[in-house]
């Protein structure tokens, strides 16, 4: 597979986002991955980089001018998907490519970099609302980035999390010799906080949480590794507490694996700052736990996925150094519970966030939104005086992208040409006395095979790529028991929602022409008049099965495709409901 990776910023600098680009793509034999990034001498062994400016300031809208550049290197190099490393109005160019060459894209968002262009409000927030929901498929880091990725309006369909992993140690580095590089005291008991010097870091309130505990206990040393622009800020208020030979502040330090070494607790004391500055994962708390190291972590953002509280560590509120010195203390009272919650961190750690599952839930997510899946569909088609019709429902099944394996008529006591038009057709034709179609679907159902089965009404028109689409979801969550879409009903359109269990058990919105898992197929209740498909849906959320929205219109239907009484339900409701999400 052929990717072009587009990031602002890569290796080799050493932040989140460069990790979690560079270990999901790195040094593969399965994909094929070039680098589009921004000018820099730099040369980064085994990446093939390409050097371009992705927003150029002479062109509005800024990212047109990077629509050539990714317009020529996708036609020269026929690129499978595009891959942008983080959200940037330069999704535009990528979305224009796809229509022009057909290439996939997706998006892999961390938080901030959403968070940065919604606050912004304006022309930013519309670009972010228009194309973000356009993209194949968006990859979220972490549950708190995956409900803001839906409050924008990407369907969970087109939403999946992959988190970032971390890596094991494997230096033989001591504890003794680790502080023994950093020049601390071989019987301290050291904190450590990693992490760029900006203000929403929370380094000021550790400091002033250590400060607090430094006194009584006078083994405590601080270690703060890291740069930027708060460095000054933060020695001011060393100072101040006179705690110049306790708090160490190193802004020089390449192998992290050291002071994670040297290290008994890991403080991680992060806030929400101006303009939706969050973290949106914590890789640090997961590294920092992959070397045994217990965190003291702010509940904000996505922090709180990454450690299992009483524990791995403990969460505080965001912003308070009183709480943070209260989180600390045990551990210094107390070494069993720090030895107890270092075992845990490093097994936490190892089973929760392994990188090699990562990589190879990746290379599944490209390969979904690249190829036609591999399934098997069966389709039953339950038809009663269907001669009008049934041969345009059976076109459009047979001119599918993904082509179902067996198409099965149940001809359900007609008295016109139905069967004789199925003959017509590559399918298996079952004939029987009028029962009503909730018998002819089972009936129907009792002679499949396949993974999936999708009930199909005799007057409906599928779009093409329905199957394809409906099963590339059901793919990519595995989580989901059926795949359902928008739809036009007679001269009336259903544009839906993501599943909604109380608005399920409120009225019906879903139609029978959903992809279902075979596990899923309870069968229709045939001693109803109505409400068949709702009762189907209803008895499914009962065992905890949910349903999956496919944005589109992938089908026009008559009145088969949803019973009368369920449709009048869905007309009431797109009126009243369907607009207040």
């Amino acid at each position: 597979m052929r990717v072009l990776l587009i990031t602002t910023t890569f290796l080799p600098a050493y932040g989140g986002v460069e990790r979690f680009l560079a270990h999901l793509f790195g040094e593969r034999q399965d994909i094929h991955c070039d680098v589009l990034t921004e000018p820099g001498s730099s040369v980064v062994a085994g990446w093939k980089l390409i050097r371009t400016p992705l927003l150029t300031g002479r062109i509005r809208p800024r990212w047109l001018g990077t629509y050539k550049s990714f317009k020529h290197y996708t036609e020269k190099h026929d690129y499978d998907v595009i891959v942008l490393g983080h959200y940037a109005p330069y999704l535009a160019a990528a979305l224009r490519c796809r229509k022009l060459f057909g290439t996939k894209v997706v998006v892999i968002t961390h938080g901030m970099d959403i968070l940065s262009y919604e606050t912004a409000g304006g022309l930013r927030r519309r670009m972010l609302v228009k194309n973000l929901p356009k993209a194949d498929l968006v990859v979220a880091n972490s549950k708190f980035t995956n409900e803001h990725l839906k409050r924008l309006g990407v369907p969970e369909s087109r939403r999946v999390i992959l988190t970032p992993g971390a890596e094991i140690p494997t230096s033989t580095l001591t504890k003794l010799d680790a502080r023994k590089t950093l020049n601390l005291p071989p019987d301290a008991f050291v904190l450590l906080t990693v992490g760029r010097l900006v203000k929403r870091k929370g380094h000021l309130l550790a400091i002033d949480a250590f400060a607090s505990l430094a006194q009584k206990y006078g083994i405590a040393h601080y270690v703060v590794v890291g740069r930027g622009t708060e460095e000054g800020n933060l020695r001011a208020r060393i100072a101040k507490h006179k705690l110049e030979q306790r708090i160490h502040l190193l802004n020089n330090v390449e192998d992290t694996d050291v002071v994670y070494t040297a290290a008994d607790l890991f403080v991680f004391p992060s806030f929400e700052g101006k303009a939706g500055d969050v973290e949106g994962f914590g890789l640090v708390s997961v590294e920092a736990q992959a070397h045994g190291l217990p965190v003291i972590a702010s509940n904000t953002g996505g922090i709180p996925e990454t450690i299992e509280p009483g524990l791995t560590g403990e969460l505080v509120e965001a912003g308070e150094a009183d709480e943070i010195a209260k989180a600390i203390e045990p551990f210094l009272k107390d070494p069993q519970k720090l030895a107890r919650y270092s075992d845990r961190s490093r097994h936490f750690a190892k089973e929760a966030f392994n990188w090699e599952v990562r990589r190879k839930r990746i290379a599944e997510l490209l390969n979904i939104v690249t190829t036609i899946p591999k399934v098997n569909i069966d389709v039953v088609v339950p038809a009663f005086n269907a001669a009008k019709t049934l041969a345009q429902t059976l076109t459009s099944l047979q001119t599918q992208t993904l082509k179902p394996r067996h198409i099965i008529v149940v001809d359900d006591g007609s008295t016109d040409d139905t069967s004789e038009i199925a003959k017509k057709f590559n399918v298996q034709l079952i004939r029987q006395e009028n029962k009503g179609a909730p018998s002819a679907r089972n009936a129907g159902f009792a002679k499949t095979t396949g993974d999936f089965v999708l009930y199909c009404d005799a007057d409906v028109v599928l779009q093409p790529t329905m199957l394809e689409k409906m099963a590339r979801a059901l793919l990519l969550h595995p989580e989901a028991g059926y795949a359902y879409s928008d739809f036009k009903f007679g001269w009336h359109t259903f544009d839906l929602f993501d599943f909604d269990p109380e608005r399920l058990l409120k009225a019906n919105y879903i139609s029978t022409m959903s992809l279902l898992r075979r596990e899923n197929c309870v069968g229709f209740n045939e001693d109803l008049k109505r409400y068949q498909d709702w009762d189907l849906w209803k008895r499914l959320l009962a065992k905890g099965v949910r349903g999956i929205w496919v944005k589109g219109r992938l089908f026009n239907a008559g009145f088969g495709g949803i019973s009368t009484d369920s449709a009048k339900d869905v007309w009431k409701l797109a009126k009243s409901k369907f607009g207040k999400q």
